[in-house]
């Protein structure tokens, strides 16, 4: 029977405590946010910087995630991409050729889906054997 009692008292006490925090005032007062209209200038080193929109995009829509760029001894481009595919290309960036595959996982359309190499071994590899690779 104690135990139905103090099962009893506790509900009581949860009940009391509800009632108690409902009729305590907040002493916090919440207002609402409004954003400011007049934001300030900025210049200096905080202007905007947007020198990314004028590069020139290589290959886009044909090498897909390049990961890094090395030059070889001729002045070819090489990069290796997320599915472990290492691309040529002519000094000047255009005509992106595979010339090695690091060994990933290939669909049954036949496209490679994911490296099990990776491509920071395509990338180093790459850099050591450019010369020798058609």
């Amino acid at each position: 029977m104690s135990l139905l009692n103090s099962s009893w008292a506790g509900a009581l006490l949860v009940v009391i405590a509800g009632a108690c925090l409902v009729r305590l005032e907040s002493p916090f007062d919440p207002v609402v946010w409004e954003h400011p209209t007049d934001l300030p200038v900025l210049e200096g080193a905080l202007s905007p910087n947007e020198r990314l929109l004028e590069t020139e995009h290589l290959h886009e829509g044909q090498v897909i995630a390049p990961e890094a760029f090395a030059e070889g001894d001729d002045g070819s481009l090489y990069t290796g991409t997320w599915d472990g595919r290492v691309y040529r290309m002519d000094p000047d960036g255009t005509n992106p050729t595979v010339v090695f595959f690091t060994g990933g996982v290939v669909s049954a359309a036949g496209r490679a889906v994911g490296s099990t190499t990776g491509v920071e071994y395509g990338t180093s590899f790459m850099h050591e054997c450019h010369e020798k690779v058609p």
